[in-house]
Formats: structure tokens, sequence, C-alpha cells
């Protein structure tokens, strides 16, 4: 077993368990046998299906080593970054997708089944995409980049990145919702407000389970955010019934994998 050295700006992790944290390649961590394991990820791994002066769209490699083996193998992992006041015009979405927002807020909205129903989403939320729906979404902030994390499987084309006139903004945020008029099967989720799991001097961890967010239930999935200050520590975890995607928002540090 080795450690394997994370890289990026400040340690803030996001968890997604499959019943999953973002990882990224290059380095491979090998265990004391001299086996391959491609756990860890780079951002060299990830391929830009669209990039403007308004923001772009990264798709991680499949997860295809046969020793990561089903669900993970069928899933991709995307980034979305929409600078202040960007649009990204509407596409289809073939397969169910997790949406959770790492930093900004923005209005994303579905078209199914005839109805549109825009969402204010921000900061810490977390959202289903059913598979068919029609997507599109803009950053609705003045000055902040719009920044989230995507879970699909598999990955649908992205549509385009422009600027928004203000007039759209300005009737995408009339028209989206947050609360008990929109759809609850579709509303977003908050980590935040459901309060750490977890709390000290050494940092927080959100977790939202799929009995805090109905929306996650049939996908069998969890989210969670891990904050942790410098010099601080995650206690060791075991689990025989999950698979965990771990993707690094802010900061440096070690992951060590005992398998």
């Amino acid at each position: 077993m080795k450690p394997a050295a994370v890289r990026s700006s400040s340690l803030l992790v996001l968890a997604l368990v499959l019943s999953l944290p973002f990882a990224s390649r290059g380095e491979e961590v090998r265990s004391s046998d001299g086996g391959g394991r491609p756990y860890l990820f780079g951002e060299e791994s990830f391929r830009e299906w669209t990039r403007t002066p308004y923001g772009r769209f990264s798709v991680l490699e499949r997860f295809d080593h046969e020793l990561l083996g089903v669900p993970v193998g069928n899933y991709r992992v995307a980034v979305l970054e929409a600078a202040p006041r960007a649009f990204l015009q509407p596409r289809h979405y073939d397969a169910d997708a997790i949406l959770y927002v790492m930093e900004g807020e923005g209005v994303v909205g579905l078209l199914r089944e005839g109805k549109r129903e825009p969402f204010c989403v921000r900061e810490g939320d977390v959202m289903v995409i059913p598979a068919g729906s029609i997507v599109y979404s803009t950053n609705t902030h003045q000055a902040k980049l719009l920044q989230a994390v995507m879970l699909f499987n598999p990955v649908s084309t992205p549509g385009v990145i422009y600027q928004a006139s203000e007039e759209q903004i300005r009737a995408l945020s009339r028209s989206c919702s947050r609360g008990r008029d929109s759809d609850e099967e579709l509303k977003p989720c908050s980590l935040p407000t459901q309060g750490p799991r977890y709390s000290n001097n050494h940092g927080t961890m959100h977790v939202i389970t799929i009995n805090e967010c109905r929306q996650l239930r049939d996908l069998d999935i969890e989210v969670g955010f891990a904050n942790m200050n410098p010099g601080s520590m995650l206690a060791p975890t075991y689990t025989t019934r999950s698979t965990r995607i771990a993707l690094v928002a802010e900061g440096s540090g070690y992951f060590e994998i005992a398998v």
C-alpha cells in the first residue's frame, strides 16, 4: 500500500457513494505486491467536450479498468464551469445525472413530460436530473463562477456555453423556484441545511442520504462533502457494500487505500 499524493488549490473533498468522491490519472496507487491500482486520475484525464470564452464542460475518462468493475465502470464524472451571466443552451440527457453545486448560484431548468420547471440552485445543492429531460442552465451571479460536478451514466453531449443577456437572466431568475410550489421529485436538496454529520476543530463532514433526499433513492447514491483543516485527518472507513468516487474540490493532501 502506498499513499497517493493529491494536488489541488486548498482540503475539500466531495464524495459520491454508490450504495461514491473525484479522483484524477497519471499516477496509480500501487499495493505492496506491486500490482497496479487505477484509483487515482489527474487533470490530464479530463477531456473538454465544450469550451468557449464563457465556460467549459470537461469529462473524465471511463472507469473501465477490470479492478473497478460494475457499477463504477459505466459512470462518468464531469465538471461544469460557467462564467458570470453565462448560459448553457438546452441539451438532451439520455441518462440520469446527479449535479452538485460546488460554487456559485444559478438556474437549472428542466423540460420533461410537457412541463417546464426552472430551479434556483446555489452552493451545496444536490439535484437529480432524470433521464429523458432537456436541460438548460445559467449563472445568475454578477461576479462569481458557477462550478458544478456531475455524475452520469453515460454522458450526454453538452450544449454550447455563451453569454446571456440581462433580460434573459432576469426572466430566468424570476421564474425559478426552491420552495413548496416546485416539484418535490425534482427540486434540489441542500447539503448545508442538513447540518454536519461530524464536526470538531479539525473540520466538518456533511452527508445527504437516500432517506434525506428521496431523489437519490432510486439511484442508490449518497453525496458527502468533507472540509478538513490543515494538518487534520479523516478517520479510516471500511465498507463492503459501497463504492466511493472522491473529487478534490480544493486543497492538497494524501489518500491511502488498503485492499
